[in-house]
């Protein structure tokens, strides 16, 4: 299965097709973390950071929290605030408290058949916080009210699985 070769940005209000941008052509699949020096980089037993040796580097990194899933992670967004971090799953989508380690909530479409394999593959919180977006192998990018844990806006278009999620830090609605 080839790997899509663009990614497509939708207006907030009518959902049409406003952008289609072209594949980055240094993919992120290229990186070998062998090859970063010690100084830029932390590895432990089962998870490691890499620095960015332009910026310059103020705090340190440790483990706080191990959330446990029963399936692969797929995908991994920590929300605007700091506040919360959201994970794609089987099936769904998980939203922890980042301070408590606590669960916050479950995101399942319930048109999924519980008995497949239907991975999350990427998730991206709304700017304020509201809101998860989702997108999975459906082609299809979901919208869930994390309030009602219910699906606000489904979005369609893509021609293939849906691996990543953003929200504008600035909405449009105020240049239309």
């Amino acid at each position: 299965m080839a790997a899509s070769t663009s990614a497509r940005l939708f207006h907030p209000s009518s959902g049409s097709t406003s952008c289609l941008l072209p594949r980055h052509p240094k993919a992120f699949g290229d990186f070998d973390p062998k090859r970063v020096p010690n100084h830029l980089k932390k590895v432990r037993e089962d998870w490691s950071v890499v620095f960015n040796e332009t910026t310059p580097r103020v705090l340190d990194v440790d483990l706080v929290h191990t959330f446990e899933h029963k399936s692969v992670v797929c995908c991994v967004k920590l929300s605007h605030d700091g506040k919360c971090i959201a994970t794609g799953c089987n099936r769904s989508a998980f939203v922890y408290d980042v301070a408590s380690g606590e669960k916050i909530c479950v995101l399942r479409d319930k048109n999924i058949d519980p008995g497949t394999d239907f991975f999350t593959r990427g998730v991206g919180f709304s700017p304020d916080g509201k809101y998860l977006a989702t997108g999975d192998e459906s082609s299809l990018v979901k919208v869930w009210d994390l309030q009602t844990q219910q699906i606000k806006a489904t979005f369609a278009g893509h021609d293939r699985e849906v691996y990543a999620i953003d929200f504008a830090i600035v909405g449009g609605r105020e240049r239309e």
